[in-house]
């Protein structure tokens, strides 16, 4: 048996070569080369040709015509720097016609101090500015 330096030297040689064979071994295997384009344009070329409208299509259209005449149910706004749904805040369910929030409105108003009042009127205004926004 050699010393351990001989042991040392040794293994770091087998070290050495077997990471010399890795980078200077000769590669023969050409990178892919992706063609997506080509890919792409044959599948919307196939898609186009067959020119069926999915049932899925007809329901996003469907959605896209309806969309219009949908109103959002919550109305959100911010008050000192905190997030309030307006209907709730005026105490009426959400959706609520514009009479019965402004009935709601006066009757807050009425029932409540004057400190109040400034959060009120911003909860009405996001109700009316939704309302707006709708029609």
């Amino acid at each position: 048996m050699g010393s351990i330096a001989e042991k040392y030297f040794w293994l770091h040689a087998v070290i050495l070569g077997i990471i010399l064979v890795f980078l200077f071994r000769n590669k023969k295997e050409k990178p892919s080369q992706l063609n997506l384009r080509n890919k792409m344009q044959k599948a919307l070329d196939k898609h186009q040709k067959t020119a069926q409208v999915s049932r899925y299509d007809q329901y996003v259209q469907n959605l896209d015509n309806e969309k219009q005449s949908i109103r959002e149910l919550s109305c959100m706004f911010m008050f000192n720097g905190h997030c309030y749904d307006a209907y709730e805040s005026l105490g009426i369910p959400a959706g609520s016609s514009y009479e019965k929030v402004i009935d709601a409105y006066q009757l807050q108003v009425r029932e409540s101090d004057l400190s109040k009042r400034e959060f009120l009127l911003a909860a009405l205004q996001a109700v009316d500015n939704s309302f707006k926004k709708a029609n």
